[in-house]
């Protein structure tokens, strides 16, 4: 009979006591040197000491074909193998604490210079660090919502580091690798969180990042909150729509704790209070951004010695990434039942002449697919004509005037036919004869950009015809735009350039210029997008 033990770092033996006896039974002789080789002994080799054997197993001959004396020659050898797997663990290769610092160190200065050099290299925009910064965010969320789990993730990681610094392999069960697997993991949570406040502009001295102030100030006398948020955004300069969203939010966060208190003694519970102020009718993910924004400007106290070491009240209360996106807001289209309620309704034929700024912003968002605040910042010289083709140009080159995901967000898109129709280019021109720079001078730009009066009055309107789900929203209209040219086939880099989105592709967002191609190719792309149930109550409403 045949028989294997189980393998492993145990040992194996095979025997072929019954095949040996089969053979001879057929007249089939085994003599000689051959049957010698017949038992084998084969052992594991440890995972940590195959660099030393090259292999994962031993074999080895026991040169006999008598049973017990292969026991006895396996014990030997066995014993021999187990002695120098020993004596090789020993000396296997260690790392000191301050070995593995200084390893981490040079990794951090390697990874910071990478992505400084690609900065300097790139220039990027206030938009595209604007954009940068939001991913950086995101990636430094994952981060902190990693630290309690197993380091040992990243293994191959820290395997690879390793030879990057060419220094021998650790064994995976000694202690120094898993040191080496926690303090990887701390520094690239910290890398990425330089990486955030280097996008956002904020630069700090890596060699002494604690900078305290030489005298120690009682928590009364500290500076009041606002006059830290002034030398905060003085010395950190960011793009101006960033800077007046948070300094909006500074705002309403003194309103909920009641007075400009001294920045040391606002306590944890102020901070509470804010979260459950914004929680009431906005997002999580709004929730997360608010607070790590005035969580920053605490962490920026600290350095300046405003506060004491460690103090930071919003530190722990942001909810997790996790939790944001069990509450986020689901948006869908409107189904052209629902979507000619809403337009056909009086209230809407009415704006046309009581108020045309909601009229227009609504169905540029509708027939040109593009985002509420790309419409409502509008200025009157981004409207017009090549080759005979009307046009408006969407950019963040005036006064003011933002783009979501900067250069990618960058187009000139043929107008609508609908929209044309509709009288569109008179109501350009009343404005241009008129003076006005902005198309639609009657918005102002708040904390929410220019169209958030727009956005509100359109929530009331959807509701006003009794469709009460609140995945109906203004942005609902590019949504459904976006799927529509997908259905009707439109190319997929055709629709994400209408779109402005970032193209998925090489293709798209390397090699296709789409400033260089004539405007009669996405005209009738967005050509496809047709809602004749709607363009027919517009049209009779006007005549």
């Amino acid at each position: 009979m045949l028989g294997i033990a189980p393998v492993g770092d145990r040992v194996g033996y095979l025997y072929i006591w019954g095949i040996v006896s089969k053979l001879e039974s057929r007249g089939i002789s085994l003599c000689g040197w051959s049957s010698v080789w017949l038992l084998l002994i084969f052992l594991t080799v440890p995972h940590s000491l195959r660099p030393y054997f090259r292999r994962v197993q031993i074999w080895r001959s026991l040169k006999t074909s008598d049973r017990d004396q292969a026991t006895l020659r396996a014990a030997q050898f066995t014993i021999h193998i187990q002695k120098l797997f020993r004596t090789l663990k020993g000396n296997a290769p260690t790392m000191t604490p301050s070995e593995i610092d200084t390893l981490i160190a040079r990794w951090m200065d390697t990874e910071l210079e990478k992505t400084e050099a690609l900065r300097d290299s790139l220039n990027y925009s206030a938009d595209d660090q604007e954009f940068m910064a939001s991913l950086a965010a995101d990636k430094y969320q994952d981060a902190l919502e990693r630290n309690g789990r197993n380091p040992l993730y990243l293994g191959p990681a820290v395997d690879a580091l390793l030879q990057w610094a060419g220094l021998p392999p650790l064994d995976h069960d000694m202690r120094d690798f898993k040191r080496l697997c926690r303090k990887l993991h701390l520094a690239k949570t910290a890398v990425l969180g330089i990486e955030l406040e280097r996008w956002q502009g904020i630069y700090r001295d890596l060699e002494n990042p604690t900078v305290a102030a030489t005298a120690v100030i009682a928590p009364s006398e500290s500076p009041r909150f606002s006059e830290v948020v002034t030398r905060f955004f003085k010395e950190n300069v960011r793009s101006a729509r960033t800077d007046s969203q948070a300094q909006s939010e500074f705002k309403k966060f003194l309103t909920v704790i009641g007075e400009d208190k001294p920045i040391a003694t606002i306590t944890k519970a102020d901070c509470r209070s804010y979260k459950e102020y914004i929680l009431k009718d906005r997002s999580q993910t709004s929730c997360i951004k608010h607070l790590s924004s005035l969580g920053g400007v605490f962490k920026w106290a600290e350095q300046q010695g405003f506060v004491p070491e460690g103090y930071n009240p919003v530190r722990g209360l942001p909810p997790t990434k996790k939790q944001a996106r069990k509450h986020v807001k689901k948006r869908r289209p409107f189904a052209d039942a629902e979507l000619l309620a809403v337009l056909s309704s009086p209230d809407f034929l009415a704006q046309r002449e009581s108020n045309p700024t909601r009229y227009w912003v609504i169905l540029l968002v509708l027939f040109q697919i593009c985002r509420r605040e790309e419409a409502s910042q509008l200025l009157v010289k981004d409207i017009g004509e090549s080759d005979g083709i009307p046009f408006m140009r969407v950019t963040n080159e005036g006064d003011q005037q933002t783009l979501k995901t900067g250069e990618h967000s960058k187009r000139k898109l043929p107008i609508h036919s609908t929209l044309l129709a509709l009288g569109f280019l008179e109501y350009v021109r009343s404005m241009k004869n008129a003076g006005e720079v902005r198309l639609f001078p009657d918005l102002k730009k708040g904390a929410n950009g220019f169209g958030d009066a727009v956005g509100k009055y359109f929530s009331r309107l959807v509701t006003s015809v009794g469709l009460t789900d609140p995945a109906l929203v203004l942005h609902s209209l590019r949504h459904g735009g976006i799927t529509k040219l997908h259905g009707a086939g439109v190319q997929t880099n055709l629709v994400e350039m209408l779109a402005g989105h970032v193209s998925q592709t090489v293709n798209g967002s390397v090699y296709t210029h789409w400033d260089s191609i004539p405007l009669d190719l996405p005209r009738k792309g967005l050509e496809c997008l047709q809602y004749p149930a709607v363009l027919k109550a517009l049209e009779e409403d006007r005549h």
